[in-house]
């Protein structure tokens, strides 16, 4: 996901509008998916106050497949704010203990709100408990309508399958990055000012493996219950 968003012309507002192929196109218009993408960039000013706070942690949740997408997401916002602001990632079961010290009131914590009806009250639960400790700068659910959501801060879409809604979700975290990179003072078209992390990966030396074949290999036997006389040791009656 590092070069699956290239952005530009930080220095101009809004920096998304006229940068991003029609939601249409990205989402599958064709197949009836709604304007999911379309939104999340109409709606950049409210993913903009929930950055407006004193903040210089973030920490993205997720269940199921949104625990990989929080991964990606918070890798994101690390490399295009070089670094300048810390970040972390669990699912919503996994960050009950220990993970959760990372918390404090300098800490925007974000949770992708998965739409299974049972997985989704975990989500919930991390929400409201960090939420109601009150030990962070902001507790914000990115979730889709229904009857079941987060009552605090979120960003709310039109209900879609999960794999679909992967896509407007990643886009509100790619919008969060952009934003917040500007925020730092850092330049997202270039976030590594030593250029020592690129857009290519570079200085990887692939070594030489040599696989073993089947001739080569040892194979593991178990081993034979006969003696050498060609009977079982040990003979169970009939």
């Amino acid at each position: 996901m590092t070069g699956s968003l290239q952005l530009h012309g930080a220095a101009h507002r809004p920096y998304l509008r006229h940068r991003l192929p029609r939601a249409e196109d990205r989402l599958g218009r064709g197949h009836g998916q709604p304007k999911l993408g379309e939104d999340v960039i109409a709606r950049e000013g409210e993913i903009a106050e929930f950055l407006s706070c004193d903040f210089n942690r973030v920490t993205y949740l997720g269940s199921g497949s949104f625990g990989g997408l929080a991964q990606e997401t918070q890798l994101k916002i690390l490399e295009l704010a070089h670094g300048l602001v810390a970040t972390s990632f669990d699912t919503s079961m996994g960050y009950r203990h220990g993970p959760k010290s990372f918390v404090d009131d300098t800490t925007l914590v974000l949770v992708f709100v998965n739409n299974d009806e049972y997985t989704r009250q975990y989500d919930l639960d991390i929400l409201n408990e960090i939420n109601g400790d009150q030990i962070a700068a902001k507790t914000i659910a990115i979730q889709q309508g229904g009857a079941t959501k987060f009552d605090g801060a979120s960003f709310t879409l039109a209900g879609e399958a999960q794999a679909y809604l992967a896509l407007p979700f990643v886009m509100v975290g790619q919008v969060g990055s952009l934003l917040n990179s500007v925020r730092v003072g850092n330049t997202p078209d270039t976030p590594s000012p030593t250029g020592t992390v690129n857009r290519v990966v570079k200085g990887v030396t692939i070594h030489p493996f040599e696989a073993y074949s089947s001739l080569r290999a040892p194979m593991w036997r178990p081993p034979c219950p006969y003696g050498r006389s060609g009977r079982l040791f040990y003979e169970r009656p009939l």
